[in-house]
């Protein structure tokens, strides 16, 4: 959290923490004509909901551009756009994937809530990161035979064994993955 905060100021954002923002809003980043400005409601006491929003609002600052406004169509693609990208920007910020990669090598088992935990983020966090990373690939590498498989979300396996590259594609994987017959393939483990 401290280095969240070291880089909110760093970057000269102003960090507002307010109980003025209506229900159900926990947080927005702007930009007014002098300043970059953060505000996070007051009424969030968990470090954990803190930390989350605060990063999804620092991911504005870093991948919101200025849009063009046009009409309320377009101005509501764009802002579902932005969110995402910022809560992407917040799940690699808090989630890095190299670490997150290098930590599933190591491990013989995980469960979903004691990632989330180690990185001190929600389960629903974590999902998130797993499902970002299944953009860019639905297969990352762990070790030589050693392999995360994100093709079957909301499943998530840990692998090993050689694979056809039409293999990742599945749609069946999880009838695929318990067949007795397929052979050089085992599920070391699942994350739920």
């Amino acid at each position: 959290m401290e280095t969240l905060l070291n880089i909110i100021e760093s970057l000269g954002i102003q960090l507002e923490i307010t109980k003025d923002l209506p229900k159900g809003v926990n947080g927005f980043y702007y930009q007014d004509a002098a300043h970059d400005i953060i505000v996070v409601n007051e009424q969030i006491k968990d470090e954990v909901e803190f930390k989350t929003v605060l990063s999804h609002e620092l991911g504005h600052y870093f991948t919101t551009g200025f849009n063009f406004k046009g009409s309320p169509f377009m101005d509501l693609i764009h802002t579902e756009r932005d969110e995402v990208r910022a809560m992407r920007w917040a799940c690699d910020y808090l989630i890095p994937s190299d670490d997150l990669v290098k930590r599933l090598d190591m491990a013989s088992e995980m469960q979903l809530h004691i990632l989330a935990d180690f990185y001190g983020v929600s389960p629903e966090l974590m999902k998130m990161k797993f499902y970002f990373m299944s953009l860019t690939s639905v297969k990352w590498q762990l070790s030589i035979s050693k392999v995360l498989l994100l093709s079957a979300l909301p499943s998530i396996y840990v692998v090993e064994g050689s694979f056809e590259d039409d293999f990742w594609c599945s749609e069946k994987i999880e009838d695929y993955l318990s067949d007795e017959a397929v052979e050089g393939i085992r599920i070391l483990f699942e994350i739920c």
